[in-house]
């Protein structure tokens, strides 16, 4: 019996899962990042607040200067000539008028002489010098992405992103190596044992779904080829033995007909004796003969290439005939015969089904040692015909019916006969298996009953050939 495992889910959901799960990491780690570096470029302020280009309107008017105020910055207008003409917020320089070089001068960003931030921002009809404080405001005031500078806070974000991106790669990595090549090398591993030739090689793993499915066809497998060897080897042994037992039932007739042949050609068989010597040459003969034919017979039987000859017949005459040529040999039972008068028609080779019931007959006959009485009759059911031959002989012990319908079984010691071939009951019932039907064996109420089951004809039903 196939040993259940308890699967731990799909990999492929799992594959899944954590690819989305790397993917929200570095989502995350490069939100968190920008935002850092943000800050760090910002001051922790909304620069935009804080940009000329974004506080001078269209018309040259200012926007709210809040932002400016709060770095203790100020803002000067400046008229054509660059002369102070209007100060918002609080002035801390003395410069009332700017020429354009000093102005120029003013707003580098290298210029290390000031303490302020000057940014110049032109409108029609004059200008803007915005002004912050160094200590307050540490921002780059040049966007110009070429010529961009990293803070050593921005620069330490951003390794730490790089470090943070390589651990996340590396624990998805082992993730994924620890569920599936863990499962994959035992896989590979019970294969190997296999191909080496050990038995009862069985995977036992507790991972996921499919790799689950995967150890549960191995598994199947092995126990598929298990049996397959099991039977094969019980076929070989059942074959050996049968030829054994040919051997041996043949060496009797044959030493009996050589010895018989010998006393006749050395002349040594009386006058008055001869006829016995023929009779008994001829006897073993016919022995020989009908082993070598029920060998052929049941040969034939058990192959797969072999098709029976098959016709519409009428089961009923075809046991009449039968129970009248054997009339002589039931003589000495009190017999019962119960056969339908109208026809019950099958699809059978006649002369293997008249063989099977022969068989079936004889066996009665011969192996009713202790009994007085045989039953024969025919039942039919709306799909099958069965024939039903009873004697009131001792019961077949269980030992011999587990082999009765293989070969050269001749019963145990209560129903032993001499000169049979051990071979009609096996014959019989692969005749039976050829046409779809069975022969079967019962013990009720004091009788051995041997059923014979074969389909009914039935004419809108086409036939398979049968193997």
């Amino acid at each position: 019996m196939r040993k259940k495992y308890k699967k731990k889910g799909s990999i492929f959901i799992k594959l899944v899962i954590s690819y989305l799960l790397f993917l929200s990491v570095v989502v995350v780690i490069f939100i968190v990042g920008g935002l850092i570096e943000l800050m760090a470029f910002s001051g922790g302020d909304d620069i935009n607040r804080l940009l000329p280009s974004e506080t001078v309107m269209e018309n040259g008017s200012l926007g709210p200067l809040d932002a400016v105020y709060s770095t203790g910055g100020w803002v000067e207008k400046l008229d054509e000539d660059y002369r102070v003409i209007e100060v918002f917020g609080e002035k801390k320089t003395a410069e009332d008028c700017y020429t354009e070089r000093q102005l120029l001068e003013a707003t580098r960003y290298e210029n290390a002489k000031s303490e302020y931030h000057f940014i110049w921002e032109p409108f029609e009809g004059g200008s803007y010098l915005f002004c912050y404080p160094k200590d307050a405001v540490s921002i780059l005031l040049n966007f110009q992405i070429g010529m961009m500078e990293l803070s050593p806070a921005a620069k330490s974000v951003e390794i730490l992103m790089l470090i943070l991106l390589v651990a996340d790669g590396g624990i998805a990595s082992f993730y994924i190596y620890r569920k599936i090549r863990k499962p994959l090398k035992q896989i590979c591993k019970g294969m190997s044992r296999v191909t080496k030739g050990e038995e009862n090689v069985r995977l036992s793993l507790q991972t996921e779904g499919e790799f689950m499915e995967i150890v549960d066809a191995f598994n199947g497998m092995l126990e598929r080829l298990e049996q397959e060897k099991s039977e094969r080897e019980k076929v070989q042994r059942e074959r050996n033995q049968m030829l054994l037992e040919l051997s041996h039932d043949l060496k009797t007739p044959i030493a009996t007909i050589k010895s018989s042949a010998v006393a006749l050609s050395e002349g040594v068989v009386k006058e008055e004796n001869l006829a016995h010597y023929y009779e008994t040459i001829a006897r073993k003969s016919d022995r020989v003969n009908q082993m070598a034919d029920d060998m052929f017979t049941m040969l034939k039987m058990e192959s797969s290439d072999y098709c029976p000859d098959m016709k519409k017949i009428d089961f009923c005459e075809i046991v009449r005939q039968i129970c009248a040529e054997y009339y002589e040999e039931m003589s000495r039972f009190e017999v019962e015969i119960n056969i339908p008068e109208n026809e019950i028609l099958v699809m059978a080779d006649e002369r293997l089904i008249t063989r099977t019931v022969a068989n079936l007959v004889t066996n009665a006959i011969k192996y009713n040692q202790t009994g007085s009485g045989i039953r024969i009759e025919i039942c039919e059911t709306r799909e099958s015909v069965s024939l039903v031959i009873s004697d009131d002989g001792a019961e077949i012990a269980d030992n011999v019916r587990e082999n009765m319908f293989k070969a050269f079984v001749r019963g145990d010691a209560s129903r032993r006969t001499t000169g049979g071939t051990g071979l009609g009951l096996a014959i019989a019932k692969g005749i039976a298996k050829k046409h779809g039907g069975d022969v079967t064996y019962r013990y009720e109420k004091g009788w051995n009953c041997f059923c014979l089951t074969l389909p009914m004809y039935f004419k809108n039903v086409k036939l398979l050939k049968l193997k």
